[in-house]
């Protein structure tokens, strides 16, 4: 699985499902962004969250959300800001829009359990094979939290590959860890570390 950024720093490749124009307030980094922020949408489907990012009206968004088939929908260029971090800080800095990507992948986040399955904050209930029981990093009392698809973990990691080789990366943080107790995730189903360990194996990775 590979991923090509082209210069107009926008992805090309067969997992470009639709480029989404957003128009929020377009400003360009003031240098190349250095650090990849991971996201879950919490919403019902790739497509409608990244149809509710690039609403005008709403106060976010993000560069791109990825789908459980592994289909990517970019927003925002990625030499551009994207509104995704929000009130955040992290070793230091703090205002992680400012220098960040931010990647959506398309996630319930927990879950509550009902009857034998569980159910999101939007209604929609999900399997017992696609939900795990794990604690937060930044929690004590486990939840149960849906798991990633496979492939969409590909086309995430994939990404990151990418976007190491064409822009100054250096970390690469969960939501969690940039607002904690405010925001929860990527969650401890998405293998945050492993990704950390793989794709910046040096010590300024984390």
């Amino acid at each position: 699985m590979k991923i090509l950024i082209t210069e107009q720093h926008k992805i090309t490749g067969e997992l470009l499902r639709q480029e989404i124009h957003v128009s929020k307030n377009e400003v360009k980094f003031k240098s190349l962004p250095d650090t990849i922020i991971i996201h879950y949408t919490a919403g019902a489907s790739a497509a409608s969250s990244a149809a509710w990012l690039a609403d005008p009206k709403v106060k976010a968004s993000a560069h791109v959300v990825i789908g459980k088939e592994g289909e990517i929908y970019q927003l925002v260029p990625f030499d551009t800001i994207a509104w995704h971090a929000g009130p955040s800080a992290y070793a230091g800095r703090s205002g992680f829009n400012n220098f960040s990507i931010g990647i959506e992948l398309d996630n319930p986040g927990f879950l509550a359990p009902y009857k034998d399955e569980f159910v999101s904050a939007f209604s929609t209930c999900y399997p017992a094979e696609d939900v795990i029981h794990a604690v937060h990093r930044n929690e004590k009392t486990p939840r149960y939290w849906h798991t990633f698809a496979g492939v969409q973990l590909e086309a995430c990691y994939a990404l990151c590959e990418a976007l190491i080789e064409k822009y100054p990366i250096r970390k690469i943080l969960g939501h969690e860890e940039i607002s904690p107790g405010i925001k929860f995730d990527p969650g401890p189903a998405f293998p945050l570390d492993e990704f950390r360990r793989k794709l910046l194996p040096e010590p300024s990775s984390r």
